[in-house]
């Protein structure tokens, strides 16, 4: 029956979510055939090139650079390029094509996936017609503009012959890149800046250190969309606010001709006395008529629905990402640009960006004068790290020292995003380092060297290279230090003096390794190696370019074991760096046994239902300025996830919810309220919060407690058959039910678990620990012989320092135990709060809760939106496919026998963007220890 039950419920799930992805189909039928024309297009455009085998020349994706900006005629010879067969016309329309076509059927389908929900999500916002001429637009302005600025910044320079040589591709992606920009100025404030932000860094990062004319295309084509999607929003703006003055303009029409009447009928009524009665109920007719059609309003139009959807999502726009958040957010994201610029530089086959020089400086030293002056004067139309391998076949090792210090500046930036203090003051120490090392290799270095005539300095004196390789920097730095008063999470002293005590003791250890071991194989390195040029390749091999300024380092290993061992020295530091950093830079908000003490003593004060949940062990606090009212969380992938409501003085529940989510924000964490209830939840929609149902929680009244009628047949079922048997009940806390009960039931527990492959859930599911605590009351069943068969525990509620009700929280049984034994302890406890309170109205509990099941009674009342319902669905797919493991479904079910009052219980959110972070939080919460062989047991049981 159970497997009928979870058959039937995954249907309904599927079944569900099939409905909102056929919805969606419909919604956007104009993204399914664009994608299906592309699909198709480039499935014919392969066909075609099978059979018919044409040329590279005509049928390739990407052309040089000449051939798209140069005109000429079919047949003409061009200079230094024999003889092109291309009109300028029909170069342009091949670079075009390649903003639609792909070369691999990898490309075909993640190209084909990101236009669909490219195109859909513009044809939703903007609509089929401007989502076509935005496709057109794009297309077309977006690679002039950027082929024609590509060529007014590289034609001033004194050699950019090497541009006319290089290929220029582009993709379909930058057409995705272009649409999401358009489609930005509809969504609300957040998503808006998080899609500016990521667009312009993504394109900037490209452009300014690489510098190819397809970067130049992209950003163009990006900053086209984004001013015509704002120009589109404007237009729809004024639309809207000149349709809401009319409407305005005509309800006070109408309110002008009632009143015109009713001074015609108050004149006509002074003039006949006789008529008096009928004005006067004319009158109050108008009144009453002018009353009603004076409301209406543009508030009106949204409470009614007329509100477009743009402008409704943008009215609940609130700024809880304040000046902290934003400010973290860019210096975050330039340093995060800074650091993958070498990776940038050292690749790309164009050495034109603006930055190219700065990369390059930042970049690991490849040993090759020659090599890097070549990369910055744009000689080569081939990746530096190509020709790096040309000079030195380890390109492993070249790898790993590219790319662990790109990994150590991302952690710090990292540490910026989280609002880390000392991860900005280790970013103003590296970038003005960056500037006094550029200062000195530009500078101080050449004026003590030798000119030999006919020998170009690498650099010399005060150039163009050497402010855009010191400037960005030193910008950086200055800016940073300006603004520290935005990082003030400072970490604590003890590992700050670890970290660095174990970078310094690394650096001194790896260092005299290198040394050592240079010296005991001396003549595996040409030349031959002493100590000094042992410490100095040491330095070139740990360092970037830029920072060994001019004191080369000549030692090469002739042996691969030797390189090897060197590849080691190195990786052992740059690692070490890592975890400290990562160290340095991770959450640091301590639980604290003197947060819970206060968590304890608020929870006595008020509360709800759930409350006590939040004394539990794992939990961190935020409490109010005042200190009377508090929110417990757990942070977990970025996400500060609530142990339901705030709790402590009510006065203060509606304040404490805007506090904690700037508490939030100011350490970089996300808000997720969990297991909250209607009133806070209603509360979190007006902040601008959305809510998914995850649980309904099951309430009995006591003084309303009776098992009389056919529904109540189970449990009277079970009362009778504990008495036939002698079992009886004792309510109790652990400590006081003595050491043999206090072992039965850790018996009992332990024979639970161990029968499930599976670990036991937390978070808002108690266990042994939390039954511990005396403020818990334990009420088990004991038969004739003493034996514990069953045992529950019940959290309880206070209001004013009272207990106003008990939460069931822990429940288990013995596998032997008597059918029916839980809900005779469940029955039980209604009776004795029933007894109690007939006994002593006074001090009678109002309620008798028997919690809520994860996942289950799910769908009941959707008050999110359409995204949140989709995620509602999934999570029912989810909660019927583990339903077998844990019996969510089967627990609901169960407690439905008790006919209890039903409250919903939700999630709410501020940030969409962050649902598959909250959803591994709130799974990590439950099962924090989940290994991977349980997983696998998991799967077994649900398929059995």
């Amino acid at each position: 029956m159970a497997s009928t039950q979870t058959t039937r419920g995954t249907a309904s799930g599927w079944n569900a979510l099939a409905d909102d992805f056929r919805n969606w189909l419909t919604r956007h039928v104009f993204a399914i055939v664009v994608t299906g024309v592309f699909v198709l297009a480039n499935i014919s455009r392969w066909v075609w090139m099978a059979l018919h085998r044409p040329d590279r020349a005509s049928s390739g994706l990407s052309l040089s650079f000449v051939e798209a900006l140069t005109p000429h005629r079919p047949g003409v010879p061009g200079p230094g390029n024999g003889v092109r067969t291309r009109g300028l016309l029909q170069q342009f329309e091949h670079l075009v094509e390649s903003l639609f076509f792909v070369k691999t059927p990898f490309m075909l389908i993640f190209c084909a996936l990101v236009t669909l929900l490219a195109v859909g999500f513009a044809e939703s916002r903007t609509g089929v017609v401007r989502t076509a001429a935005l496709i057109a637009v794009n297309a077309f302005f977006g690679t002039a503009l950027g082929l024609l600025v590509c060529v007014a910044i590289n034609s001033q320079q004194a050699d950019w012959s090497w541009l006319e040589r290089l290929n220029v591709t582009l993709s379909p992606l930058t057409m995705a890149i272009g649409i999401a920009m358009a489609c930005s100025a509809y969504e609300s404030v957040m998503w808006r800046r998080r899609i500016i932000l990521i667009v312009y860094a993504f394109t900037a990062t490209a452009l300014l250190f690489s510098g190819s004319p397809g970067d130049y295309c992209t950003l163009a084509i990006a900053i086209i969309g984004h001013v015509a999607g704002n120009l589109m929003h404007r237009h729809d703006m004024r639309q809207r606010d000149a349709k809401a003055s009319a409407v305005m303009r005509a309800a006070g029409s109408m309110v002008a001709d009632d009143v015109a009447a009713a001074e015609a009928l108050d004149s006509a009524a002074s003039e006949d006395a006789i008529s008096d009665t009928t004005a006067a109920s004319a009158s109050d007719s108008t009144t009453a008529h002018t009353t009603m059609v004076s409301s209406p309003s543009v508030d009106d139009f949204s409470s009614r629905g007329e509100q477009p959807d743009a402008m409704r999502r943008e009215t609940r726009t609130h700024w809880w990402p304040g000046t902290d958040y934003e400010t973290r957010r860019l210096f975050a994201t330039v340093q995060m640009v800074f650091a993958i610029g070498p990776i940038i530089s050292m690749t790309s086959r164009a050495h034109a960006g603006l930055l190219t020089g700065m990369g390059l400086f930042l970049s690991p030293d490849i040993n090759a004068d020659a090599l890097l002056n070549s990369c910055e004067r744009n000689h080569l139309t081939t990746s530096c790290l190509v020709l790096a391998g040309v000079h030195r076949v380890a390109m492993f090792g070249l790898w790993t020292r590219i790319l662990l210090p790109v990994v150590a500046m991302l952690i710090v930036a990292w540490g910026l995003y989280h609002g880390r203090r000392l991860a900005a003051l280790v970013c103003i120490l590296f970038n003005t380092l960056s500037t006094l090392f550029a200062i000195a290799d530009y500078l101080v270095f050449p004026l003590s060297m030798d000119i030999t005539p006919g020998i170009e300095p690498r650099h010399f004196a005060l150039t163009i290279a050497f402010l855009l390789t010191a400037a960005p920097p030193l910008i950086l730095a200055i800016s940073l230090t300006s603004s520290l008063s935005h990082f003030e999470v400072r970490a604590p002293s003890r590992p700050l003096l670890r970290g660095m005590a174990a970078i310094v003791t690394m650096s001194l250890l790896t260092g005299l390794t290198f040394v050592v071991f240079g010296m005991s194989r001396a003549e595996a390195f040409t030349p031959r190696a002493t100590p000094g040029s042992l410490l100095l390749d040491f330095l070139h091999r740990l360092l970037p370019v830029g920072f060994a300024g001019r004191l080369r380092g000549s030692l090469h290993p002739d042996t691969e074991l030797t390189s090897a061992i060197c590849w080691l020295i190195i990786t052992a530091m740059w690692v070490t760096v890592l975890v400290v950093f990562y160290f340095w830079f991770r959450d640091r908000l301590e639980e604290g046994q003197r947060g819970r003490e206060r968590a304890d003593r608020l929870v006595e004060t008020d509360g709800e239902s759930m409350s006590f949940m939040t004394t539990w062990e794992g939990n961190r606090y935020w409490f109010s300025p005042s200190g009377r009212c508090g929110i417990a969380y757990r942070v977990s992938h970025g996400v500060a996830l609530t142990v339901t409501g705030p709790f402590g003085d009510p006065e203060e529940y509606d304040s404490a919810l805007p506090d904690f989510m700037r508490f939030c924000y100011a350490h970089s964490l996300s808000p997720a309220f969990y297991a909250v209830h209607e009133r806070t939840r209603e509360q979190l929609e007006r902040l601008g919060c959305s809510s998914i149902h995850v649980g309904t929680e099951m309430v009995v009244i006591p003084k309303d407690w009776q098992t009389r009628g056919k529904k109540w047949q189970d449990i009277r079922t079970a009362i009778n058959k504990a008495k036939r048997v002698g079992i009886t009940d004792v309510l109790t806390t652990f400590d006081q039910a003595g050491w043999k009960v206090q072992q039965q039931i850790i018996d009992i527990s332990e024979q639970w678990a161990s029968l499930k492959a599976l670990p036991e859930m937390k978070f808002t599911l108690g266990g042994l620990e939390e039954l511990r605590d005396p403020r818990v009351a334990v009420l088990y069943a004991v038969d004739e012989d003493g034996l514990v068969q069953g045992v529950t525990s019940w959290m309880p509620t206070y209001r004013g320092g009272r207990i106003i009700g008990w939460t069931l929280d822990f429940m288990r049984h013995r596998t032997d135990s008597p059918n029916g034994i839980m809900e005779f302890l469940i029955a039980r406890m209604a009776e004795r709060l029933h007894d109690e309170g007939e006994a002593d109205p006074a001090h009678a509990v109002e309620f008798m809760s028997l919690s809520a099941a994860p996942l289950a009674g799910m769908g009941q009342d959707a008050h999110g939106t359409a995204d949140a319902e989709v995620i509602e669905h999934a999570l029912q797919i989810v909660a019927d496919y583990i339903e077998p493991a844990y019996g969510f479904k089967s627990l609901y079910f169960f407690k439905r026998k008790f006919q209890p009052q039903t409250d919903p219980v939700y999630m709410c959110y501020l940030d969409s963007a962050k649902l598959a972070q909250i959803g591994l939080a709130v799974l990590s919460s439950y099962v924090p220890e989940l290994k991977a062989s349980q997983v696998v047991e998991m799967i077994k049981t649900i398929h059995s």
